[in-house]
């Protein structure tokens, strides 16, 4: 062997013999010992277990941005190295402290932190910058734009609906003792068709469009329109024998459903579109009110299901489900939330949402919830706000038949309030633009 052989040899023994202070990403992955520094993974409980790790930009960061609005001021991530449990320190305005296992201490992370991880023996370290990603945007959240015209005088007492039938939102509200009505193809341009005072009051929040006529509880009894949609006289169709009290639901499955009560006795009726008469269903089993009412009908996989709401005697809001056969069910007996008066239910997308109302205590109420399995789990949506001043209570919000687009029409109370809002998910702006949806 030459000199020159021999020199090389020499001087690659040197450097596999050195040794490097920080001990970085020069030992092999499958060479577990107790001087390898690295971290293997971190996780935070309740927000992510899938943060990664990467040794060469020595960086820790998760690839998914975390929900709008994660607080990042006070985490507790957990660590792990490749052999046992690494000791980590924490950079504190310059300072290395010792990290505690203890999981009420936390760390502020909204501006990122630098952290030590040490190897077991303390020969060797490894320093990590963690940025953890959250959306800056609310995806989830609603954008409202107010596109109706403004009326000088709102509803005075709640007692208002808005329904679509035959290419027409269809508008009443209440206004001291007098009924207003207005109509609008595109819920933007309003007219007053009139005022009207009916011998019988109407409860509006009632209102239900079926078989092209209107139908409205008045009294004690469902009154039915005429042709011009602003008259009514009392439903051609029956309510069963003994009951003296009926209030309209909702359309499913191509038959009106109403309430019905007898005594202390509350029914579930229906009808098709030529009946003569109510078919009585199932007793309501379960503490419902019949006179504080919310319903509405939403999607439930391949098929449709009515919702009926109603304040417990906590507070708590009952849930009831209707399937178009008639069958009640109470999806979850759980706490839900607080029924709120004049809250609005609809249907979006994959969800059925909730939100405004007034609370016990006669405020507004500014929180959102959804479902996303037929009403047997429910989420608060802290991210989702109303339009305006958020003081909203009696909506009615609809699908725009043509777009992705609700339409939140009446609710709110103020005098020259805009008669409605258009509102879209924000993560459906992005569909529009790829895909062309208007």
């Amino acid at each position: 062997m030459n000199k020159k052989n021999i020199w090389i040899l020499g001087l690659l023994a040197t450097v596999l013999s050195g040794v490097l202070s920080s001990c970085d990403d020069d030992d092999d992955d499958n060479k577990l010992n107790y001087s390898d520094p690295r971290i293997r993974t971190m996780s935070i409980v309740g927000i992510s277990n899938t943060f990664i790790v990467n040794d060469v930009e020595e960086l820790i960061y998760n690839y998914d941005s975390l929900s709008f609005g994660t607080k990042l001021n006070a985490l507790h991530p957990n660590f792990n190295g490749y052999q046992v449990k690494t000791p980590i320190l924490y950079d504190s305005a310059g300072i290395w402290k010792t990290y505690p296992n203890d999981t009420t201490f936390k760390l502020d992370l909204s501006k990122g932190l630098k952290i030590r991880s040490l190897s077991v023996d303390s020969t060797c370290y490894k320093d990590y910058q963690i940025e953890i990603r959250v959306h800056k945007f609310d995806v989830e959240s609603f954008e409202w734009e107010k596109i109706g015209n403004e009326i000088k005088h709102g509803s005075t007492n709640g007692n208002e609906k808005a329904v679509f039938l035959n290419g027409k939102y269809h508008y009443f509200f209440e206004d001291g003792q007098t009924s207003n009505y207005l109509t609008s193809k595109d819920a933007s341009n309003w007219k007053l068709i009139g005022e009207y005072n009916y011998e019988n009051k109407p409860l509006w929040s009632s209102l239900t469009a079926f078989n092209e006529k209107l139908y409205v509880s008045m009294g004690d009894s469902i009154f039915e329109s005429t042709n011009d949609y602003a008259d009514f006289q009392p439903c051609q169709m029956r309510i069963p024998d003994g009951y003296s009290k009926a209030k309209p639901l909702f359309v499913l499955g191509e038959k009106l459903w109403i309430l019905a009560q007898k005594g202390e006795t509350i029914s579930l009726c229906y009808a098709g579109a030529n009946d003569t008469t109510f078919t009585l269903g199932e007793t309501i089993t379960e503490p419902i009110s019949f006179d504080e009412i919310t319903s509405a009908v939403s999607a439930s996989g391949s098929t449709n299901l009515g919702y009926i709401f109603s304040p417990e005697k906590d507070g708590n809001c009952v849930i009831l489900s209707v399937d178009k056969s008639g069958i009640v069910i109470r999806p979850t007996q759980k706490s839900t939330f607080a029924y709120r008066n004049g809250m609005t239910v609809f249907y979006y997308e994959n969800l059925i949402c909730i939100m405004g109302g007034t609370n016990a205590d006669g405020s507004y109420s500014n929180k959102t919830y959804s479902s996303t399995d037929s009403g047997i789990t429910w989420s608060e949506n802290s991210h989702r706000i109303m339009p305006g001043n958020g003081q909203f209570s009696h909506a009615s919000a609809l699908p725009d038949p043509d777009s992705n687009y609700i339409m939140l029409i009446g609710g709110n109370l103020g005098e020259n309030s805009s008669i409605a809002w258009k509102g879209i998910l924000k993560q459906f702006i992005m569909d529009d633009i790829l895909y062309g949806k208007n």
